[in-house]
């Protein structure tokens, strides 16, 4: 098996002031001890390392002397840096300007720069988007350049895209206007302008949370070969990222799942579970490298243009050159490019190619480059995993998986679907238009109107807006059902890390299911085990996971859901406005889209409660482990275990505080709305006044008395 690192300097444990000579062992000054290794745990866990120094410090509340004194010379040495958890960039800024130090930063700072909304990128994709495709994509590339129209995907234009986007948008939202036919309804005109306006709000929305590194195309960013080679545009699409529409889900689920680690300065793969039963570690850590091996060998065949199927991924999942060679001479479809030595798929995405493959491992390597350090970009996957893959399988023998593997585990087990998935989902929206189409037609009729038109010319203008709207209705929808897929999967990340503490009968009765899936468990009365909970938990859980994505996600639900009422509102209020009542048939129309997404960001918000209340579930199991450890801590007659069952006891409370902390300060919300069961009443309220107008608008029509 080809190595993922030329060396690996990673320490044993994060914990290893934990050991039990380094504990008390006179029985007055047990409680005295046991608060000072909380004080060593939560506020300079920082400092502790087995690369470092062979000798713990004496003094837990200060950091050892060759931490406290820079390094004469900047190298990237991960032993000289040491390992650090719950504080690193204050950790390596104390080593100096060391290159760790610089690199940490960097992708912390684009990592934060994902959060905030830039105002300038936003109105310039307002700009082009705002256009039809052909003539944004002109203003694109005089003002951005080719490349960067071509990432945009806004030039060259397709003959496809012309005619059935651009030459049916312009037709069935003016020619109404200019050439008006008899049984066509102008307000239908409305309603295509009103999402072509929400479409170009969602994309620009998109750019406008881009990090600084995606917007610079000199740093790997849009106009860049970089952003091309590693589909950046693919990655950030909402719809791959909870749908895996177009098979790029897993290195999106990775690089949000590394951003979220950079935005709460941890470093999981320094923490280490020990589960309960050994063949729980070996499970999780075949289940993950499984995962990325198949990642990898995909990859492969994206970059030879060989079709992914099953039978392919299992002909290569291999792990000798004798039986990669063997493959080669039998399966001719690979070009001779790809008969190379290094074709071996490994976990690290090196495989076949020593490409940068996104954002995170672009900036680590021209860090690398500006320090002068003769180093090869890492992957993300080294970069999650920070050790050797033999590494991490000789401690899963032994029945220990780093915080980084479980978190790989977790994400991908509860957030990764097959790109069957996304395509039945598109599938299922694309019916619903063209039923919602029928249904205007049929209203039409029945209310003595033609249902296509009275001329040729009418069900041309006809079919042009039907085409539109079912088009925009369509975006508006997946925008709403795909956060709702999304919160739903970040339940399911609740289950697991419930199950984790909890076991998995304790998961399968909650109501309503999560869909439990498998979880190692670990021994809570182990004070490493519940720091490392702890951080996982921050990193997965709740508003925690994919923030740029939650963020997105309530940009996303103002403009469409709010376009779609004001749609309604139009369609209700024509009446009083140009003393003519619209054809029935739009009207009802635009009563169900509105219905459609109520529903839809209704299941959303119910999802996001489930979510938020998650919390109460895992403080009260929580406290559960507290009182049993307290217990156990009275009745055990060994004074150092003693120590360490309330020094976990201690630990349980602080992450139990800090998950409540956390429901009260950052929440799952939805749009503007914190996902609790108050917004939904007021929701369902505020709609229930536009339909009741709605309803007004229909009874008039059928000549009902009020």
């Amino acid at each position: 098996m080809v190595s993922l690192y030329a060396s690996d300097t990673r320490s044993t444990s994060a914990f290893n002031g934990f050991g039990e000579k380094e504990r008390p062992t006179d029985s007055s000054n047990a409680l005295k001890g046991a608060a000072s290794e909380v004080e060593e745990a939560f506020v300079h866990l920082t400092w502790t390392s087995a690369a470092c120094t062979e000798d713990p410090p004496q003094n837990p509340s200060q950091p050892p002397k060759e931490m406290r004194e820079p390094p004469a010379h900047d190298e990237p040495c991960d032993a000289e840096v040491g390992k650090s958890t719950f504080n690193m960039e204050r950790a390596r800024s104390k080593l100096g300007t060391g290159f760790t130090a610089r690199k940490w930063r960097v992708l912390r700072e684009e990592a934060w720069a994902e959060l905030s909304f830039k105002v300038r990128p936003f109105l310039k994709s307002i700009f082009y988007e705002i256009w039809p495709v052909f003539i944004g994509g002109i203003f694109a590339m005089l003002i951005d350049g080719p490349a960067a129209a071509r990432d945009r995907r806004l030039w060259p234009p397709t003959v496809t895209g012309f005619l059935l986007n651009d030459c049916v948008f312009l037709v069935g939202c003016f020619a109404p206007f200019i050439f008006p036919a008899d049984g066509i309804n102008i307000l239908d005109s409305v309603t295509i302008a009103l999402l072509w306006l929400a479409k170009a709000g969602t994309i620009s929305t998109k750019y406008a949370f881009y990090g600084y590194g995606d917007l610079d195309g000199s740093n790997g960013g849009l106009g860049s070969d970089a952003y091309r080679d590693s589909r950046r545009l693919d990655r950030n699409l909402m719809g791959n990222f909870c749908a895996n529409l177009s098979g790029v889900q897993l290195p999106g689920l990775l690089e949000q799942l590394y951003a979220s680690t950079l935005l709460q300065d941890l470093q999981l793969s320094d923490l280490d579970f020990d589960c309960v039963h050994k063949e729980d570690a070996e499970w999780v850590w075949s289940e993950v490298s499984k995962t990325l091996r198949d990642a990898t060998v995909g990859d492969l065949f994206e970059r030879y243009d060989v079709d992914v199927n099953e039978e392919n991924l299992q002909s290569l999942r291999v792990s000798n050159t004798m039986q990669i060679e063997e493959e080669r001479n039998r399966t001719k479809e690979l070009p001779a490019a790809s008969t190379q030595s290094n074709l071996e798929p490994t976990i690290s995405g090196r495989a076949g190619s020593t490409r940068i493959c996104g954002k995170f491992e672009q900036f680590a390597a021209n860090v690398a480059a500006s320090a002068s350090q003769n180093l090869e970009g890492q992957s993300l996957v080294e970069l999650l995993l920070g050790e050797s893959e033999a590494k991490i399988e000789a401690k899963a023998k032994q029945g220990k998986v780093s915080a980084a593997v479980v978190a790989i585990h977790c994400i991908v087990s509860c957030h990764h679907v097959p790109s069957k998935f996304g395509k039945s989902m598109i599938s299922s929206i694309f019916l619903m238009a063209i039923c919602y189409t029928g249904v205007h037609t049929a209203v039409n009729i029945l209310s003595d109107l033609p249902g296509f038109g009275n001329s040729a010319w009418g069900i041309a203008l006809f079919a042009c807006q039907v085409w539109t709207i079912n088009r925009g209705f369509m975006l508006a929808t997946l925008y709403t059902v795909l956060p709702m897929k999304f919160f739903f999967s970040q339940r399911r990340v609740d289950g697991y890390l419930y199950g984790m503490l909890a076991g998995d009968l304790a998961v399968k009765a909650i109501w309503p299911p999560v869909f439990y899936y498998r979880s190692p468990r670990i021994d809570a009365s182990e004070s490493r085990n519940i720091a490392a909970w702890a951080a996982l938990q921050r990193c997965l859980r709740g508003s925690g996971f994919a923030p740029n994505y939650q963020y997105r996600f309530n940009f996303y639900r103002i403009i469409t859901f709010g376009v779609l009422v004001i749609d309604s509102l139009v369609h209700g209020r024509a009446s009083a406005w140009v003393h003519r009542s619209p054809p029935m048939g739009s009207k009802v129309c635009s009563t169900l889209r509105l219905l459609t997404l109520t529903a839809a960001v209704t299941v959303e918000l119910a999802l996001g409660v489930q979510v938020n209340n998650f919390a109460d579930r895992h403080v009260a199991y929580i406290s559960k482990l507290r009182t049993s450890n307290t217990a156990m801590a009275a009745t055990t007659r060994r004074q150092t275990q003693s120590d360490a069952l309330l020094l976990a006891e201690h630990l349980l409370d602080v992450a139990s505080q800090e998950i409540l902390n956390t429901r009260a300060s950052a929440p799952v919300t939805v749009a503007t709305l914190k996902a609790e069961i108050a917004r939904v009443s007021l929701l369902l309220t505020l709609v229930g006044l536009v339909i009741y107008e709605d309803l007004k608008v229909v009874q008039e029509a059928l000549g009902f008395e009020t």
